[in-house]
């Protein structure tokens, strides 16, 4: 886990370094055509790679919610609008107004995304055998490229086997609309009274492909000294404003003992 997380932290001060020389060789490029010539030779895939999550992560903005009336994209969206623009003068006009782009045309009133975002969630997973597990999580980003991955499971059995409260992190690979791929990293407790302290992890991905639509998929292990306990959940949302309902296929398995079934519950967008 130490080496992981020290993984992640060299390649985003790296990549934090590297993005700050390709804002910067762009920004000269467009005010020199000579150097413009010059750095439109064919990069590498490595360059191309680190571009890529750049673009796609340290310079992304967040809408306050998916579908947000206004913007031509669906959630995520690479943030240029904080660079502010002047506002131009018409003379045939007493008030000024802001220059016409996209992006000004589509949201006037607001020329900044947000750097993170927040969501809850509680819903049910109901077992094809009559189990009932009660669910709740926070998740969201604090910054663009990492948030918090709080979950909460509670369950109708005597022996609380599914029980779990996990606390940790996510981190995305990239951020389009629709594919949101992210890795997470918990310190979990478990079992009767949470008397077990493992590690969990796994990937995460969301899209928002078309209103009002979300999809979300869920694969991780919780990993406890005797016993590995692995989740697969796929969800399908509707939003209305900030609110969404959800529907989907959960399991949850470990090598004694397995459930199945569909989950339901409500997600909101704070």
């Amino acid at each position: 886990m130490k080496k992981i997380i020290i993984t992640l932290l060299i390649i985003t001060s790296s990549a934090v370094v590297f993005a700050d020389d390709v804002i910067q060789s762009n920004f000269n490029a467009s005010d020199n055509p000579t150097l413009k010539s010059d750095t439109s030779s064919s990069p590498g895939c490595m360059e191309l790679g680190c571009t890529l999550w750049v673009f796609r992560n340290l310079l992304v903005g967040y809408l306050d919610y998916p579908y947000q009336n206004g913007y031509d994209f669906n959630f995520v969206h690479p943030d240029f609008s904080n660079r502010k623009k002047e506002p131009e003068k018409n003379e045939n006009e007493v008030f000024t107004s802001y220059s016409e782009s996209a992006f000004d045309q589509n949201n006037p009133n607001d020329n900044n995304l947000n750097s993170n975002f927040y969501n809850i969630e509680t819903g049910i997973f109901s077992d094809f055998n009559g189990i009932n597990i009660y669910t709740a999580s926070l998740r969201g980003r604090f910054w663009r490229i990492f948030g918090p991955q709080i979950d909460l499971r509670v369950d109708n059995l005597d022996s609380n086997f599914f029980d779990s409260a996990a606390i940790g992190f996510n981190f995305p690979l990239f951020q389009f609309d629709y594919f949101i791929p992210e890795i997470y990293f918990q310190s979990v407790m478990s079992g009767n009274d949470f008397s077990k302290n493992g590690n969990a992890y796994g990937i995460y991905i969301s899209s928002y492909p078309v209103k009002p639509v979300t999809l979300t998929y869920k694969y991780g292990k919780e990993d406890y000294d005797d016993y590995i306990v692995t989740e697969n959940t796929f969800k399908i949302g509707l939003i209305i404003y900030r609110f969404e309902v959800f529907a989907g296929f959960q399991s949850l398995k470990s090598s004694d003992s397995k459930c199945s079934g569909y989950v339901f519950g409500m997600r909101v967008w704070l």
